[in-house]
Formats: structure tokens, sequence, C-alpha cells
């Protein structure tokens, strides 16, 4: 589904990334984690190109990402990303943002539109809250309005950025429930989080960076289980 191959990020003041090589699967949830800093989320937004890799090669859906409008707005058409902040529009109510990008980017009816964000904001629990706007939902219920945007484009992968990371802790558990749900429909999935305990009840796979860096990359049961590297133990006991 997507190939990373000699992938390096670097700002100018020291790489970022340093030569990534992974591939992703189909009806896969990948869980990838470790300290601050590490590149997780920079990663996760070379994968559709919100960040431009310095060096290597992204490919998507059997596309070579690359700096043509074109090339990337027919990826982002099959790749949605769930941000941390929402980025929500202030001034349209939950359906019109959930309607939004299937009636001007697939160039779909006023109806058709609406009837796609109708049934994900059914499918995240948010029917009932279709005409608020953002300033009249709680966080957890911004996210879920975020996550119905993303899938009322029928995308057929879901990238996650730290989810729950802007939420209050009443907050987080209905955003992760949703999330569950999806994961119990085999979505593909990329999720950038430090739930640990959420992590192992989704995950199949867990990529553990560090500096820049994937220090493991295995199946989810075996990461929590025995872990390989020091770095990665410290973690997991300091988050435990």
């Amino acid at each position: 589904m997507i190939t990373v191959e000699n992938l390096v990020k670097d700002y100018g003041d020291g790489a970022v990334l340093k030569t990534i090589n992974l591939t992703f699967n189909p009806q896969e949830i990948t869980v990838i984690m470790g300290p601050s800093g590490s590149g997780k989320s920079t990663l996760l937004r070379c994968l559709n190109f919100l960040e431009v890799p310095t060096a290597g090669t992204v490919d998507v859906l059997g596309t070579r990402l690359k700096e043509d409008p074109k090339v990337l707005e027919s990826i982002r058409e099959r790749i949605a990303m769930v941000f941390q902040s929402f980025y929500l529009f202030d001034h349209l109510n939950a359906l019109d943002n959930c309607a939004l990008a299937p009636r001007h980017v697939l160039n779909l009816s006023k109806e058709e539109s609406h009837a796609r964000a109708n049934a994900a904001l059914q499918e995240v629990g948010m029917s009932e809250f279709i005409t608020r706007k953002p300033s009249q939902l709680s966080g957890g219920q911004k996210q879920r309005v975020a996550i119905a945007r993303a899938l009322a484009m029928n995308p057929e992968v879901i990238l996650f950025d730290e989810p729950t990371s802007a939420l209050d802790p009443e907050n987080v558990g209905e955003v992760l429930a949703t999330m569950s749900a999806l994961a119990k429909k085999h979505m593909s999935m990329i999720l950038v989080t430090h739930e640990m305990q959420f992590a192992k009840r989704i995950a199949d796979r867990i990529i553990f960076m560090d500096q820049g860096e994937v220090i493991e990359d295995r199946p989810a049961a075996a990461f929590f289980q025995s872990p390989n590297s020091d770095k990665a133990k410290r973690f997991l006991a300091h988050l435990a």
C-alpha cells in the first residue's frame, strides 16, 4: 500500500529522519511510537507529502509521490489524515465540514456529499450534532467530526497524528472508542500515539522510533511482550 525507501528529512540542522525503509500493508493497523522528537510525526507527514522528504522515495497506492499538484491531489483523495488540532472550519457546522471535500475534491453533488457526510457522522456517533459548529462542541466531539470528515472521502488508508494529544482526559476515551470501532472493520490505519493500552488492543504492528531511526518493526504482541532493544524497554517501562 505504501513503500518508503531510503527516506531522509533534514531541516538543515541535522536529519530528523535517517534513511527510513518501510512497507505498509493493506488492512493493517500500524502504530508508530517512540519518545518525543524521534521523528514519528515527521514520518507520518512524509507519507502524503505534507512534509517533502530531503531524499528517498514514497510510493502510495502504486504512485510515486512528487511535488506535482495533480499527483498529490489524486493521492490525497485516497489517503486521509486526522490531525492533533482538528483543523475544522469554524464557520461551518459539522455536516458541512464533512461534506466539503466530497463536494469540491470528488465533485459530488450537494445531495451526494451531504449523504456521505451524514453516514460518516453517524458512524462516529455524531448524528445529533450535525448542525453544531466547532465552537459548540467539546474537544472529543471535534475530533470525532474530524474522523468523520476523513471517512466521508472513503479513503483507502487513514493517517492519525496523535489524535488524542490535544484532548482533556475525559474526552480521550470517546475518540479511542471511535478508532477502535474502525479497527474492528479492518480499516487500514497508520497511527502516531502514546496511548499504550489502546495500541496493545488494536495494533497489528508496532514501529518504534528513536532519534530519527526505526529501532524495532515487529508484530504488536511480540513487541509489548518482549521488546528487543534497550531503548524500547526503557520507553515502555517509563509509560507503564
